[in-house]
C-alpha cells in the first residue's frame, strides 16, 4: 500500500511540475570566462564573495580578484570552512552580507560554497521565514538578491540545480530546500579555478557528478531534456575524469568535467536523485563524511542491489559511456556498466566500503534515508526499511 501511495504522490508531483517555471542561468564557458563576471553584475554593486575552504591564494582566486580589481568591483568575503554547510554558516553569511552593505552574491567554490550562497540569497529575500521553514518544495518562491556561481569543483551541479543541502547540526539531520528561485542568474565554467584541486577531490567530485546523472536517468519521471543531459554527463565523465587526474593542466579535460557536472545538474533538477543520495546525506549528517566519497562508494553497491529493475537503462548508459558492449545482451551490458563504474571508483582510489569509526547506527541512518527518499524520489525501486538497513550494514565498516 505504501508503494502505491508513493507512486501516486510522484505522479501528482510530476503533473504539478509541468506548471513550474524552470529558469536557466546565463552560461559562460571556457578559459578566461572569469573575466565576464563584472558584466553580469548590477552596476556599481558591492558584492559578497562566498568562497570555499582552501581557495585563498590559489590561481583561481588570484585571477578572480584581479578581475574585480581591473573592473573596480567592490567586495567583501565570507569563507565557507566546512565540507557540509550548516544552518549556522548560512546565518553568518546573511549577517556578513548585511553588515557589509552588499547588493549581490558571487559563490566561488564547490557545492558547499554555492549552497551556502543560494540559501543566504533565500534568507535575505525572505527575512521573516526561517530556513527550516523553507525545507522541502517551493517554500522560497522569491529571490531578489543577484546571485552568480563559479564552481571550482567538478561534481556538485549546484550551480544549475534548484536544490541546496544544509546540515542542521543540533538535530544531526540534513535537509534540502528545493525551489527554482535558488537557481543562480549566471554560471561561469572556467577551468582555471580547478587547477588547485587535490586529486582526492577531483576523484570524489567526478563520481558525484556521475551519481547525479545515473540516478536521474534511472528515475521513472525524466523529461526528454533530462535523458539527454544525463547521457551527455555520463559520456563526459568516462571521457574526461581520469584524464583530469593524469594531466592536471589539461584545460580541455577540466572543462569537460565542468560541463559534465553542469549537465548532470540539469538532469537531476527535474528527474531528481534517488536512494543513493538519500543514504549519502544520512551518512554525512551523522558522520560528517564528504558527500562525493559517500556517493562514489555507494553507487556500484546500490546499482547491483537494484538488480534487473535497472538493467535496460544501465545498458543504455553503457552505450552512452562508449563501453565495448557491442554484441552483448541487455543484462550483460548492464553488468558491464556497473563493473565500469566500480572499476572507476577503484582506480580513483575510493574504498569499497565506508569506514565510519564505529558500528553504523542503522536505525538513525535508515530513518533519515527513508524519510528523504520516500515518497518524493521517483526511484526505480522504492526501498523499505529492511532495504536501507541491509545496505547501510553492508556498505559501512567500523
Amino acid at each position: 500500500m505504501y508503494v502505491l501511495y508513493a507512486r501516486l504522490y510522484q505522479q501528482l508531483h510530476r503533473l504539478f511540475s509541468k506548471f513550474v517555471k524552470w529558469p536557466h542561468p546565463v552560461l559562460y564557458t571556457g578559459e578566461g570566462s572569469l573575466s565576464r563576471i563584472p558584466s553580469a553584475l548590477p552596476h556599481d554593486a558591492r558584492i559578497l564573495l562566498v568562497i570555499g575552504d582552501g581557495l585563498h591564494g590559489t590561481e583561481g582566486e588570484i585571477a578572480l580578484k584581479q578581475v574585480f580589481q581591473d573592473a573596480s568591483v567592490s567586495y567583501a568575503t565570507f569563507e565557507v570552512q566546512q565540507t557540509n554547510p550548516t544552518l549556522n554558516q548560512v546565518e553568518n553569511c546573511v549577517e556578513r552580507y548585511t553588515d557589509e552593505n552588499c547588493q549581490a552574491l558571487v559563490a566561488f567554490g564547490g557545492g558547499s560554497a554555492i549552497d551556502v550562497a543560494k540559501l543566504a540569497a533565500a534568507g535575505l529575500s525572505r527575512p521573516k521565514k526561517s530556513l527550516r521553514r523553507m525545507r522541502g518544495l517551493l517554500k522560497v518562491r522569491l529571490r531578489n538578491v543577484p546571485l552568480l556561481a563559479v564552481p571550482t569543483t567538478m561534481g556538485s551541479g549546484s550551480e544549475v540545480s534548484l536544490t541546496a543541502v544544509v546540515t542542521d547540526v543540533g538535530r544531526q539531520r540534513k535537509f534540502t530546500v528545493n525551489d527554482p528561485a535558488l537557481v543562480p542568474d549566471a554560471v561561469f565554467l572556467d577551468p582555471l579555478p580547478t587547477m588547485s584541486l587535490p586529486d582526492s577531490l577531483v576523484a570524489s567530485s567526478g563520481l558525484d557528478a556521475l551519481s547525479h546523472a545515473i540516478e536521474a536517468y534511472l528515475n521513472r519521471h525524466r523529461p526528454p531534456e533530462c535523458i539527454k543531459a544525463a547521457k551527455e554527463a555520463v559520456g563526459l565523465v568516462f571521457k574526461h575524469l581520469e584524464e583530469s587526474l593524469d594531466n592536471p593542466r589539461d584545460f580541455s579535460a577540466r572543462e569537460g568535467m565542468l560541463m559534465a557536472a553542469y549537465q548532470a545538474g540539469l538532469a537531476f533538477r527535474k528527474a531528481y536523485v534517488g536512494n543513493i543520495h538519500a543514504m549519502s546525506h544520512a551518512l554525512s549528517a551523522r558522520h560528517d563524511l564528504p558527500h562525493g566519497i559517500t556517493n562514489g562508494v555507494l553507487l556500484p553497491i546500490v546499482l547491483r542491489y537494484y538488480g534487473q529493475a535497472v538493467h535496460q537503462r544501465l545498458a543504455e548508459l553503457a552505450v552512452a559511456a562508449d563501453l565495448p558492449v557491442d554484441g552483448l545482451d541487455t543484462t550483460n551490458r548492464a553488468e558491464a556498466f556497473i563493473e565500469a563504474v566500480d572499476g572507476l571508483r577503484e582506480r580513483l582510489g575510493l574504498p569499497e566500503r565506508l569506514r565510519i569509526g564505529s558500528r553504523p547506527d542503522t536505525a538513525f541512518l535508515t530513518r533519515h534515508a527513508k524519510g528523504e527518499a520516500n515518497p518524493l524520489y521517483p526511484v526505480p525501486v522504492i526501498f523499505k526499511k529492511s532495504d536501507f538497513t541491509y545496505l547501510f550494514d553492508f556498505s559501512c565498516k567500523p
